[in-house]
């Protein structure tokens, strides 16, 4: 069977993929900053529109598979519960940890602002999916499993640069960074044992609704908040989780795909 171009070229794949990313991103920003627009992230809109056009091409190509974009294998039983039970596990400790740290109030009593917050969380959740553990997952496949899922786990976790152009501290993005690396390591896992990408897109939109309606927007930046003892205990139990989980989904990877 004829390879795609991602396949072929997963080094050209990359370059592109961060050159539209950084340009849209950098574009998005720029005009959000001359309007003095503070409520909008300057991913939000990029977000949307990548997320119209990679399902759109996906579906009208007929490539829908290309990007992982299957129903995923059924598990049941026990089976089920040892490869999703730890993802729900972290979403709920995330939720939790959240409101106790933001004294169990909402991001918002506004209904506008939250609901802007979850089509926030959506569209990122849906963007970096199709893009690290769809497009270059696909891509880099060519070259190994196991290559495959540590490049695109570095490439997500170097992406999460973008926040020290923020107010957001050094300390604060280089856990980010480390985090975000544990994360996609677990998801490229995930997408390779069920063949599909629609578990992760859910898990990650879920990761990042919960943090997203249930943190102090006004505080996400403050070092005393961002380093808060049950903030960072909450982080290093959820390290630990994914790193049991990508021992455990290591073994189950398959040789090729």
């Amino acid at each position: 069977m004829k390879k795609s171009f991602i396949e072929r070229h997963p080094v050209i794949t990359t370059i592109i993929t961060v050159v539209v990313l950084v340009f849209m991103y950098g574009f998005s920003g720029a005009v959000l900053m001359q309007t003095k627009n503070e409520m909008i992230s300057p991913v939000f809109v990029p977000n949307i529109i990548i997320t119209v056009a990679v399902l759109l091409w996906a579906w009208l190509s007929k490539k829908r598979q290309l990007i992982y974009l299957n129903r995923p294998k059924q598990f049941t039983g026990k089976g089920a519960l040892m490869l999703y039970g730890p993802y729900v596990f972290v979403v709920l400790l995330t939720a939790v940890t959240s409101l106790w740290v933001n004294k169990w109030q909402l991001a918002s009593t506004n209904t506008t602002t939250l609901g802007y917050l979850v089509l926030l969380a959506i569209v990122v959740g849906m963007v970096e999916e199709l893009i690290f553990r769809g497009i270059l997952l696909r891509a880099w496949s060519t070259k190994g499993v196991v290559t495959a899922v540590i490049i695109t786990s570095a490439l997500f976790g170097l992406v999460h640069l973008s926040q020290l152009m923020g107010e957001q501290t050094g300390v604060m993005t280089f856990l980010q960074m480390a985090f975000a690396v544990f994360f996609a390591v677990v998801s490229a896992q995930l997408v390779f044992i069920t063949g599909s990408i629609l578990p992760t897109i859910l898990l990650h939109i879920l990761f990042d609704g919960v943090q997203l309606i249930t943190t102090d927007p006004t505080a996400t930046n403050a070092a005393d908040v961002s380093l808060n003892p049950i903030a960072l205990t909450t982080t290093i139990i959820i390290v630990i989780t994914f790193i049991a989980v990508a021992v455990y989904q290591q073994k189950r990877l398959p040789k090729t795909v």
